[in-house]
């Protein structure tokens, strides 16, 4: 066989060689003292065939040979013999989620813990072993030794993870200690399904793969997402695709959950190994999403996925001025908000300390400095840098507002009527949301890490309170401080990365509750955010912070095609080579390349010595 068949094209230089022997004249030359007697010979020379009968010569045959030698190594022929083990074992062994697969006898981790502790258990004793495990990111389980005990035990400590497959790092690890003995073997123990190929590298390794699996009865849920309507800004869509690893079609029920309770329920019928999508329709859902696949399989951790839909945690809100009723109804009615009231004298003696909030509302009061985070003024601007005090006019018209920004969604201002308008100039950080005739109405900015929102005019210097545009507005306002500029729509955050969480002003203790039920205590500095790395189960994650009263909830989720894909394969693709499942004798491809070239030169060698003596 051939590692590159496609040189044998080169063949077709040979029969070229040939015909160069038909065509070629070879003459004898003469010297004569003229060309008179020879003026026939010329004639016959001027009338010459180009053709001539072949001449049977050992130049034509080595250069033949020569070629052949030459087309042969570039093709890289190969032979496939077997090998008996070296005393070296190196095991690499997949505990990615896929592995999680139920099979008789076990998962396919258990299978193939298994295999292996088989392998230790009747081995020599002056054989090495040494154990990598490897999912996302590869650790070594067990260092090169002959201890069976301490192989073993290494054997046990390795536990399932719900991370995707990547070998290269695990290849690598293995490959480095493989170039240090003159032979070693080693076993790939894995289902297959690997995120990138990689090379197998130069080392006198001989590659086994062990296939561990054998079940496709699978139903996984392979991406989520939310998205707004078209048609109804006010709809979310939530999309899912359910992917059907058997090799039947699968007819089977996906439901949707909000906030723990059944919303919704489609029946859909799936192609064996293709993928369908399925949309939910809920208007002003907020929280958390889950959609599940109830039907069980032999691979459940890919039945669920959650995503949140925004709206779930507290952001508590400081009022700052005289009570207000319908500033103080409007907050109060929103279920994510913690109103805090404090009068203007008591504002003046705190001397700018206010107790730390997501979001801070002046009504009528004029701060001199701004807090961290997000501040609303209304009817008087901030006595900072920027600002300039212009005089006061009556009944501005409105003209425009600003339909893209974030506090602005779903409001409509045509009819707001403002009966006193506070005029004067703005800093240029600060956007225009709605303008006049007079100039600005209602803008926004940010600087320095602060938020500031200005309404020119009093809540009772207007109809506002009146309109169905002034909820909307608080309502966007208090997500606005409260996530930022993110969308409802989290990231999709995956088993096994990062997850980051963000810290309440004022707060610095808090309970983390994992999916698994167990809780941790966070302690965390004067920092917005902090991370958790260790995500390693999908599912809710929720923080419980000193203070608060509702529980902030993070989504982490499998969400990975490969290793739904739960069909192993009987060969591996790694690199440029193919790896066929054998646990017995290792088959490894000798390359004959350097043979044939050495023949070439062989040739070119004879070629020259022989020329040299016939001279």
């Amino acid at each position: 066989m051939f590692v590159w068949p496609a040189g044998l094209a080169f063949a077709a230089i040979l029969p070229a060689i040939v015909i160069l022997y038909f065509l070629k004249l070879r003459r004898i030359p003469k010297v004569v003292s003229s060309t008179y007697l020879w003026k026939r010979a010329v004639d016959q020379y001027r009338v010459n065939r180009p053709f001539q009968r072949f001449q049977n010569q050992l130049l034509l045959w080595l250069q033949l040979l020569l070629l052949a030698f030459l087309i042969l190594a570039l093709s890289r022929p190969c032979i496939r013999t077997e090998v008996d083990q070296s005393g070296v074992s190196l095991f690499l062994i997949d505990h990615s989620a896929s592995m999680n697969t139920r099979e008789e006898g076990g998962s396919r981790l258990d299978l193939g813990k298994r295999l292996i502790r088989e392998v230790i258990q009747a081995k020599r004793g002056s054989d090495q072993m040494m154990i990598v495990a490897f999912s996302d990111r590869a650790f070594v389980a067990a260092p090169m030794t002959t201890e069976k005990e301490t192989l073993l035990a290494s054997l046990d400590q390795i536990q399932p993870t719900h991370r995707p497959t990547r070998l290269t790092e695990a290849w690598q690890t293995v490959q480095a200690v493989a170039r240090q003995y003159d032979r070693s073997d080693i076993y790939l123990v894995s289902d297959g399904g690997f995120g990138t190929q990689v090379h197998l590298g130069l080392s006198n390794a001989l590659i086994h793969f062990v296939p561990v699996g054998r079940s496709v009865n699978n139903l996984g849920i392979v991406h989520l997402e939310t998205r707004e309507s078209t048609d109804d800004r006010t709809v979310k869509e939530i999309f899912a695709q359910v992917f059907n690893r058997r090799r039947e079609p699968a007819t089977t029920r996906v439901e949707l959950c909000l906030n723990g309770r059944l919303a919704d329920a489609q029946d859909v019928t799936i192609a064996p190994g293709e993928r369908k999508g399925i949309i939910f329709r809920r208007r002003s859902a907020e929280g958390v999403a889950e959609v599940r696949i109830p039907e069980a399989d032999d691979f459940p951790e890919d039945n669920r996925a959650w995503i949140s839909l925004g709206g779930s945690d507290t952001a508590r809100v400081l009022l700052v001025g005289e009570e207000n009723l319908f500033l103080k109804q409007v907050l109060q009615n929103d279920p994510d908000v913690e109103l805090l009231l404090l009068p203007p004298a008591s504002y003046a003696v705190s001397e700018g300390e206010l107790p730390a909030s997501d979001l801070v509302v002046f009504d009528g009061v004029s701060p001199k400095t701004l807090p961290q985070g997000t501040s609303l003024c209304l009817g008087s601007a901030p006595s900072i840098e920027g600002f300039k005090p212009g005089p006061v006019v009556d009944n501005p018209r409105l003209l425009r507002w600003d339909q893209e920004h974030l506090l602005t969604r779903f409001v409509n201002f045509s009819t707001l009527n403002v009966s006193r308008l506070s005029t004067g100039a703005q800093p240029p950080w600060m956007r225009t949301l709605l303008a006049s005739d007079q100039g600005p109405v209602l803008s926004a900015g940010e600087r320095g890490g602060s938020r500031l929102v200005l309404a020119r005019f009093g809540l009772l210097e207007s109809d506002w309170p009146l309109r169905v545009s002034f909820p909307l507005f608080m309502s966007n306002l208090v997500r606005w401080a409260k996530d930022g500029d993110a969308p409802a729509k989290e990231e999709i955050v995956r088993a096994g990365q990062p997850l980051s969480i963000s810290v309440p002003p004022g707060c610095r203790e808090g309970a983390l509750v994992l999916p698994t039920g167990e809780e941790r205590r966070l302690s965390v500095g004067a920092q917005r955010q902090t991370v958790l790395q260790d995500t390693e189960h999908p599912g809710l994650y929720r923080v419980r912070w000193d203070g608060r009263k509702r529980d902030a909830v993070y989504v982490v989720n499998l969400l990975d095609p490969m290793e739904s894909d739960i069909e192993v394969p009987p060969a591996v693709k790694v690199g440029d080579s193919t790896l066929a499942g054998k646990d017995e004798r290792a088959i490894v491809r000798r390359e004959l390349t350097g043979w044939f070239l050495l023949a070439a030169l062989a040739i070119l060698v004879f070629e020259w010595l022989y020329y040299q003596f016939r001279r």
